[in-house]
């Protein structure tokens, strides 16, 4: 599978990767500590055609500028295993941007994923998949921390297969 997604700046970035370790050192939750930087996703396909990608993330990020989402909380994704995750906020500029995202990349992509589709999608950031025993102790453990972030997103990327970020464009 491949995605495009908008990467989180730096600061963000360890403070998700701060949680997934914490779960780790402090629970002994095998959250996946590597794989793919923290992100929210646009769309998942199977595969994309890379070559008729770039373009297209090109065109996309000379015409947009940056912008800010709002988190607020953590959620899960109750599926055969957990998901324990930060929503991101929906607004219509996100919305909007979504909808563009997924029409120009839709091209160069196959088997989409449905559950991204601009009518159902729920823009977040993953922080681990869970065992549903594990689901009560990482929930009271992250209740410590204040998840009312504002954070600056200033890329669009494409992330390969293996989670590596396969290329980047600046909004």
């Amino acid at each position: 599978m491949a995605s495009v997604v908008s990467l989180l700046p730096d600061e963000y970035t360890q403070r998700v990767k701060d949680l997934r370790v914490g779960l780790h050192d402090e629970l002994g939750i095998s959250t996946p500590l590597e794989g793919p930087p923290p992100h929210f996703t646009y769309q998942l396909a199977e595969r994309y055609d890379v070559d008729a990608l770039q373009p297209v993330l090109e065109r996309i990020a000379e015409n947009e500028d940056s912008f800010t989402i709002r988190t607020n909380g953590v959620a899960l994704f109750t599926d055969t295993e957990p998901v324990v995750y930060i929503p991101v906020t929906r607004n219509r500029q996100l919305t909007a941007l979504h909808q563009r995202i997924w029409d120009k990349v839709a091209g160069p992509a196959t088997t989409v994923a449905d559950y991204y589709r601009p009518e159902t999608w729920m823009p977040h950031i993953t922080i681990g998949l869970l065992n549903h025993d594990e689901v009560p102790r990482v929930i009271e453990y992250l209740h410590r921390y204040d998840f009312r972030w504002e954070i600056e997103i200033e890329t669009i990327a494409y992330l390969q297969g293996s989670g590596a970020v396969g290329m980047t464009e600046h909004l």
